[in-house]
């Protein structure tokens, strides 16, 4: 599973004038005493077991540091699993995260719990647990080329998929891929923006997905509507794929929060959004999904 792990690192000046007629007024204010603390954001995913670790440091709202700059490439990083077994993660030097192993096929189970910890010096130790989620298989999902108009206006095809969902909270990512270069190979695929007029979808961080709450409609049988750029019936047997995955509340309240902290983070007028964060002792994230893709053969 590819993530897109983006950090960001935002200076935000206030300046307000009046004509010199009037008044003029400037506060100086101090930004509060700041330690830095360990960044780690660590994704894996059952069907495809390769962990990706980005582990960096945080600075001050008042620095500006190129975020290749705060990228601690000597920190042991360990996955720990709840009878004890532990890997190593190596360092790798990627544009998007600098530790990354494949993981046993046979690791990861679902119910059971895992303990990612980050040691560097200078730092607290940083960990975070997690459990692996259950699949929710599709019980059918289907492409029809006209799928009416979006919440613009806009002609859209469409993906009708259904789904048992399981009594309790649950949390899903669902996303539409093309392969645009034509290697029928869904991992080579490309995300293409996806979009839906259920009320109980939510944009994701990574924003061509989707993110889905059970609340609304717990324990019951859910049919949901996505739509997509329009595309024949043919590209999409030829091309089209759709990732299905179950996912953690604590990537969920992520997810949100990070998509919300985007949206906002340009406009003075708003309140500022906390990014959720799972990481004890630091901040970030560290998730484990179970998903599946499938095509429209």
């Amino acid at each position: 599973m590819v993530r897109l792990l983006i950090i960001a690192f935002v200076t935000v000046f206030l300046f307000t004038s009046c004509d010199e007629d009037f008044f003029e007024t400037s506060l100086d204010i101090d930004p509060p005493p700041h330690t830095p603390r360990l960044a780690v954001h660590a994704f894996v995913s059952v069907e495809d077991p390769v962990l990706k670790v980005r582990v960096s440091e945080t600075v001050s709202i008042s620095e500006q540091v190129w975020s290749s700059d705060l990228r601690i490439n000597d920190a042991l990083v360990v996955i720990k699993n709840s009878i004890g077994e532990e890997i190593v993660v190596p360092y790798v030097s990627f544009f998007d995260f600098n530790y990354s192993i494949t993981l046993p096929n046979d690791f990861l189970i679902v119910g059971q719990t895992y303990t990612l910890s980050v040691i560097a010096d200078g730092f607290d130790e940083a960990t975070a647990t997690q459990v692996v989620p259950e699949l929710v298989p599709l019980n059918s999902w289907e492409f029809n080329e006209d799928g009416g108009i979006n919440s613009d206006g806009d002609a859209r095809s469409e993906v009708e998929f259904l789904f048992d969902d399981p009594s309790g909270v649950n949390f899903y990512e669902m996303g539409l891929l093309f392969d645009w270069n034509n290697t029928s190979d869904p991992n080579q695929a490309y995300s293409t923006f996806t979009e839906s007029l259920d009320p109980s979808t939510h944009r994701s961080f990574e924003y061509d997905f989707l993110l889905l709450e059970d609340t609304p409609f717990d324990g019951t049988n859910k049919q949901i509507s996505l739509q997509l750029y329009e595309i024949s019936e043919q590209d999409a047997s030829d091309h089209l794929y759709f990732k299905w995955e179950s996912v953690t509340e604590d990537y969920y309240l992520f997810s949100r929060t990070l998509r919300n902290f985007n949206e906002t983070d340009d406009n003075p007028f708003l309140s500022p959004v906390q990014i959720y964060s799972n990481i004890s002792s630091g901040v970030g994230i560290f998730s484990i999904s179970n998903g599946v893709i499938y095509d429209f053969n």
